[in-house]
């Protein structure tokens, strides 16, 4: 009888070991997950941050700095410079979040992919405006500020019939300008 109570008390505090060690196993796994699903988490939300905030910078850019000439004077503008680091981070997201296990373990390389080359035609495509803004130009600068010296150069010729004309052009300029209208291109 005494044998028989040493192995069940042996056997069952076996058995309550070998639960404690499975529940503390099952703890640790557990935690270490939650640590990875939360640095998952700080980078899909870093990303989605700094996308925002890139775009927020490109919204301004298109808003306001296209009427500032230090805009058409500096190569790069400080908006730019901004955004161009806000997609060196994001790039470094996501190159985070493409080499994650919880990326491959459910199959989220193909979309993240996606996105990331979204994200480069996307950036591609605003970079193509802005240097087709930059050259454009404005009032002094690029295609327009030549356009505003040849327009001057003219102009100054003495012969009224002629400054009726270029005033006549610049009029039809500037309305086309603002409003996109064929018809002035037409009319003379």
């Amino acid at each position: 009888m005494i044998g028989s109570l040493r192995i069940w008390l042996i056997s069952s505090f076996s058995a309550i070991l070998l639960i404690c060690t499975i529940a503390i196993w099952l703890f640790i796994n557990a935690i270490n997950t939650s640590k990875k699903l939360e640095e998952y988490y700080f980078n899909l939300k870093n990303t989605r941050i700094l996308l925002l905030e890139t775009n927020r910078l490109k919204e301004n850019i298109l808003l306001e700095e296209f009427n500032d000439s230090s805009f058409y004077n500096t190569n790069i503008s400080p908006p730019e410079k901004k955004i161009k680091e806000y997609n060196n981070e994001i790039k470094k997201y996501i190159t985070l979040l493409k080499s994650s296990s919880i990326t491959t373990n459910n199959h989220l390389l193909i979309k993240i992919e996606k996105i990331e080359n979204y994200l480069n035609d996307y950036n591609s495509i605003y970079n193509e405006l802005i240097y087709l803004y930059k050259l454009k130009g404005f009032k002094d600068y690029g295609l327009e500020g030549k356009l505003r010296t040849y327009a001057h150069a003219i102009f100054d010729f003495n012969n009224k019939s002629i400054q009726y004309y270029c005033l006549l052009l610049r009029k039809h300029e500037k309305d086309f300008l603002l409003r996109k209208d064929i018809a002035y291109v037409n009319s003379y």
